[in-house]
């Protein structure tokens, strides 16, 4: 009797996935995931060794995450009961496509936007309704809304500042479109992942606009400030939607270590403004110093929002070269083929300085 392939007992929906594939490889510069360059300081990693040294491991965590949810709204004036802590903010995006939606349901997800939009939605077997930014960058708000209208979409979400493009969209106008949607009966989840480091700030998550918008979700993470490794994020909304999201998630979600160090580290949360102010600094100088090489490589270049710089070229075969060049230049790059594009973290000083000298290098050889 023949032994079935382990394939066939895979559902057809993880079949037709397409595999999210991170960047493995351990380069001296990684700029390719949006990570902060700065390590934590030696008096935050004393509070943490402190905190290994009586840490109760046999306990379950706390399910509510009661202590970094109230130093979360401490740091940035939300309200406890506005706020859900969850592993990472993929975590309370899957939690939102599966528990907002039910099966066959429309959901409208934006392109060029965060991929994972789309796969936890496809694990929720939620309906998608694709809106294509018209310029690959822009969103024009009347269309989108008249996507959702017409395909009776119960729920939107994109990000802003928007990953991968750094483009961000002012409050008021966000605000609009949020209770216009409203009146359709489709949530509105707006992922700020990239706001501490925007040069104004256009964040939906303020204490009166959760409790006036009945629609909206906010997402927001630590994991681009520097504390990527503890898988913390948040979703911000009125408390409605908050205990609806309570009832859903796992009961023990993030676990102690995790909640315990990021409480620690919003104590000294100062520390992490300071490093984005300087992110902040850095990503404004790698855009000013990748400008120049804008026509000898054939790209376009805007000002970010975010701590990454997204540059789009006309010759689709450029960006695959030149991310291939800073490989062997032991530097990491985030390549999206599919958008002929190239996304740049904004790293340490010398970091930078590095990408810089050898994209002068590549664009010399390529003249």
């Amino acid at each position: 009797m023949k032994t079935p392939d382990a394939a066939g007992f895979l559902s057809e929906k993880i079949n037709n996935i397409a595999e999210y594939q991170p960047n493995l490889e351990i380069l001296p510069i990684r700029l390719d995931a949006n990570e902060s360059p700065f390590t934590l300081s030696d008096a935050l990693r004393a509070d943490f060794a402190g905190y290994i040294a009586g840490a109760e491991f046999n306990r379950y965590p706390d399910p509510l995450a009661g202590d970094i949810i109230a130093e979360y709204g401490a740091a940035y004036g939300v309200p406890a009961e506005n706020l859900v802590c969850s592993n990472g903010s993929d975590e309370m995006i899957s939690i939102i496509c599966a528990s907002f939606l039910s099966k066959g349901e429309k959901a409208v997800f934006l392109r060029p936007d965060f991929s994972m939009y789309e796969f936890y939605s496809s694990l929720a077997e939620v309906d998608v309704s694709v809106y294509q930014k018209p310029d690959g960058y822009s969103i024009c708000f009347d269309s989108l809304e008249a996507q959702i209208k017409s395909v009776g979409a119960r729920l939107v979400i994109f990000s802003n500042p928007c990953n991968p493009t750094g483009v961000m969209y002012p409050r008021e106008q966000l605000l609009g479109f949020v209770r216009r949607v409203a009146e359709l009966g489709a949530v509105c989840v707006v992922d700020e992942a990239y706001m501490d480091f925007a040069r104004t700030d256009e964040s939906l998550m303020k204490p009166e606009l959760l409790l006036s918008e009945p629609n909206l979700i906010v997402l927001r993470t630590l994991s681009k400030l520097g504390l990527a490794g503890l898988r913390l994020g948040f979703a911000a909304a009125n408390e409605t939607l908050i205990r609806g999201i309570k009832k859903v998630k796992s009961p023990y979600n993030v676990n102690s270590a995790s909640q315990a160090m990021g409480a620690l580290a919003l104590r000294r949360f100062d520390e992490f403004r300071k490093n984005a102010a300087k992110i902040r600094e850095g990503t404004a100088a790698l855009y000013s110093a990748l400008l120049p090489f804008s026509d000898s490589l054939g790209f376009k270049v805007s000002e970010s929002d975010a701590n990454f710089v997204f540059l789009r070229f006309n010759n689709p075969a450029a960006p695959r070269k030149i991310h291939g060049e800073l490989l062997k230049r032991g530097i990491s790059v985030r390549l999206f083929a599919g958008l002929s594009a190239l996304r740049i973290t904004c790293g340490a000083e010398e970091e930078n300085a590095a990408l810089i000298t050898a994209i002068k290098q590549i664009s010399a050889d390529m003249r």
